[in-house]
């Protein structure tokens, strides 16, 4: 009988929000190279990095709240 081995982190699915970016074509060459990081990082990313949300967010011109898969930010109201 042979044992077969399933990686965990293998199996784990990439979240919605850089899953949706990264259909896009050219978006993981685009985000390594204003990153100045390599491809095969980025392609290994489950979800974006807390160190790279802000620049992704002003590269990408996406809220940062979006990028981290929160609900939109409630107004200020003053009373």
């Amino acid at each position: 009988m042979r044992y077969t081995y399933t990686n965990p982190q293998l199996e784990r699915e990439r979240d919605n929000v850089l899953r949706t970016i990264m259909e896009k074509r050219g978006m993981c060459t685009f985000l390594a190279r204003e990153l100045g990081i390599s491809k095969a990082a980025v392609a290994q990313w489950y979800s974006i990095p807390d160190h790279h949300i802000q620049a992704i967010s002003r590269l990408l011109d996406i809220p940062q709240y979006q990028l981290r898969g929160e609900p939109s930010p409630r107004a200020k109201v003053d009373a």
